[in-house]
Order: structure tokens, then C-alpha cells, then sequence
């Protein structure tokens, strides 16, 4: 099953650097889905709407090694930026998963966006020639991703644009846990 799990993800991992790596080197913006490593079946799969800011693409050629976002020692960005004052979208996390119960899990946890490139929002895409292809591209690679591939335990979905761009229906004010009102 493992090996099984091995091929796929590697068969994945080069169909998304070959698609993206041709758009990002278009667009000079950069692109990576995952901000930790990749456990098969995972107790919990953060998913973003997509990675945030707004980082050149160095243009060089996109292996699928190279599209995960961790930390040096290979724990999740959440994890290696806990001390990282300017990295604000991990303190909400950290603060709910910091029993020691629920800190294993976050140490475990894949984290992935639905959308890979480094833009303020996904929208800002859009502005590109083939950008909104490309939006639907990651959303199919996501949801190949997630139901046959990876098959997490559970998904917890991050602000209101994750469930949008997932096409999941819920309201974010009654179906929420956390609200920022």
C-alpha cells in the first residue's frame, strides 16, 4: 500500500510541476501546494485557499521536489514559523492545537493549499491570460489529491476562501468553529 501511495504521489507531484512551473515561469510568481511533508492518510489535512504574498518565481525548472514549503528540518510552516512574528496565519492554528494531544497532530498534520501560487488571493490570478484556467487546474489537482491520493482522516478548511475555491457549501457564520467577529 505504501509503495502504491509512493507512485501515485511522485505520478502527481510531476503532472502539478509540469502544468504550474509553465505558468509561474509566464507570470514570475512563484508556486508550491504543500507547507509540510506528505504522510499517506494522515490524521489531519490543513488545506489554505492558497499560499499568500507575493513571491518572484526564480524561474528556474520546477522539479517536483521542490514543491513543498517546510521547514529546515522538515516540520510544517506552521510548526517552523511558530516564532516568526511577521508569519501571522499560524497563530490561530497553533493556539488550538496546543494540548499536547493536539500538538502531535499538528506535527503530523499535511497542510496543503487548494490553489499554489504566491499571490494576496486567489482572485489576483485572474488579472493573467490563462489565469482563471489555471485556478481550476490546482482545484482539480486538489480534489485528485486529497480523495484518491491522500485520503485524509480528517480536513479542516482555512478561512472562507479554502471552502469557496473547494466548491464546499457551508455559511462561515453558523458553520464555523473559530469566527473572527
Amino acid at each position: 500500500m505504501e509503495k502504491q501511495f509512493a507512485i501515485k504521489l511522485q505520478n502527481w507531484l510531476e503532472a502539478v510541476a509540469i502544468i504550474c512551473d509553465s505558468f509561474a515561469k509566464e507570470i514570475d510568481v512563484d508556486f508550491y501546494p504543500f507547507q509540510s511533508k506528505v504522510i499517506e492518510s494522515p490524521d489531519l489535512l490543513i488545506i489554505g485557499a492558497n499560499p499568500g504574498n507575493s513571491r518572484s518565481y526564480n524561474n528556474r525548472n520546477r522539479s517536483s521536489s521542490e514543491l513543498f514549503n517546510c521547514g529546515e528540518n522538515g516540520e510544517n510552516a506552521y510548526i517552523a514559523n511558530e516564532k516568526n512574528p511577521e508569519w501571522k496565519i499560524n497563530k490561530p492554528i497553533l493556539q488550538m492545537f496546543k494540548s499536547p494531544g493536539l500538538r502531535t497532530i499538528l506535527e503530523t498534520a499535511v497542510i496543503m493549499n487548494v490553489v499554489y501560487f504566491n499571490t494576496n488571493k486567489v482572485e489576483d490570478l485572474r488579472k493573467y491570460k490563462n489565469g482563471t484556467e489555471i485556478i481550476k487546474k490546482c482545484l482539480e489537482f486538489t480534489n485528485d489529491f486529497v480523495y484518491n491520493i491522500l485520503k485524509p482522516k480528517n480536513i479542516l478548511l482555512l478561512g472562507e476562501a479554502a471552502p469557496k475555491w473547494m466548491k464546499i457549501s457551508y455559511n462561515y457564520k453558523d458553520d464555523t468553529i473559530l469566527r473572527n467577529e
